[in-house]
């Protein structure tokens, strides 16, 4: 599984990377805002996931998701947020803290593009 990881809080990357570069079959990528990870995106995407945090300086996170879904209409995005009421349609979202079997069932849901 491709994934691409997207916060400015080096310790919740550093847990990301821990949880899946450890893990067989599991191949991360990593920005600090929403720029360089569409930057990532473009040379190295699609991904099985996208993985990002609600607030980033910079770009938005609504930004970067529908910067990658132009590129990627049908691309899964899973949204990590300690402001659950902002909800994005098409989005799964996790609550932080999440525990990570809540994350890996989040990787496997099935989630439509996003619409506006």
């Amino acid at each position: 599984m491709r994934l691409l990881l997207v916060d400015d809080d080096d310790a919740q990357i550093y847990f990301l990377e821990k949880c899946f570069i450890s893990v067989d079959g599991y191949d991360t990528y990593s920005a600090m805002n929403g720029r360089e990870a569409l930057e990532i995106y473009k040379a190295h995407g699609p991904f099985d996931v996208v993985i990002t945090d609600y607030q980033m300086p910079g770009m938005t996170r609504v930004e970067l998701i529908l910067a990658i879904r132009k590129i990627n209409p049908d691309q899964h995005c899973v949204l990590q947020t300690s402001e659950p009421q902002k909800l994005l349609p098409g989005v799964a979202q996790l609550k932080k803290p999440y525990l990570l079997r809540s994350l890996i069932r989040a990787l496997r849901l099935p989630v439509q593009p996003l619409l506006f």
